[in-house]
């Protein structure tokens, strides 16, 4: 092979600032615990109470307080089932279950590792309860944890979200469950044309 003489590329412009805004995904105590210590801002996945998520993102912020690290604003993803009929929105609902039903499963069920004897993941036995009876799929995902209703709803979910959270990225999940492709497609146009404007007028503030 004839290779051209190698030179170094110019510093990158983050150079000394590529953490400040690096994000830790976590699922359990423990990993976020972990996160906060090492000073990387949160970023997770919403199904439970609001209240619930917002008492975790305080822990969040006490543990970055410790190491002398500013309040972090969260980033969380959201599943997103935007549409106009009732119907549309109650396979919506149903789209949202069968996501989660099928996280367990691929998890902990179908030839899942036995988390509880493996060390340092015994947590994600308890999380998944793995070797239990499978909970419900439509309780495990709050109402306060999803995008699904009308355009009028999502907007207003969203603005109890970031005034609960400190919200300050919104990822959104369109493709999810068995939903087909061209119901994600309309949900996400819908979702474009009626919520995203509003969306992009939102202050994020961080609430304290």
């Amino acid at each position: 092979y004839q290779l051209p003489e190698m030179t170094v590329r110019p510093m990158a412009r983050h150079r000394g600032t590529l953490f400040e805004k690096m994000k830790g995904a976590f699922n359990t105590h423990q990993s976020m615990v972990l996160a906060a210590e090492l000073g990387l801002g949160q970023m997770f996945v919403t199904g439970a109470p609001l209240a619930d998520m917002a008492r975790q993102v305080a822990k969040f912020n006490a543990i970055r307080s410790t190491k002398g690290l500013a309040p972090n604003q969260p980033s969380v993803m959201m599943y997103l089932h935007c549409a106009k009929d009732k119907a549309e929105i109650e396979k919506g609902q149903l789209y949202a279950a069968e996501q989660m039903e099928a996280a367990r499963n691929h998890y902990a069920v179908w030839n899942g590792t036995d988390f509880s004897k493996m060390p340092g993941y015994e947590v994600y036995a308890k999380v998944f309860n793995q070797g239990g009876p499978a909970p419900d799929p439509n309780s495990q995902i709050h109402e306060d944890g999803h995008l699904i209703g009308t355009p009028e709803q999502v907007i207003e979910k969203i603005k109890r979200v970031q005034h609960m959270l400190s919200l300050e990225y919104l990822v959104v999940h369109p493709a999810h469950g068995s939903k087909p492709g061209a119901e994600a497609r309309a949900s996400l146009e819908l979702f474009a044309k009626e919520v995203l404007p509003e969306v992009h007028k939102m202050a994020t503030p961080l609430h304290e």
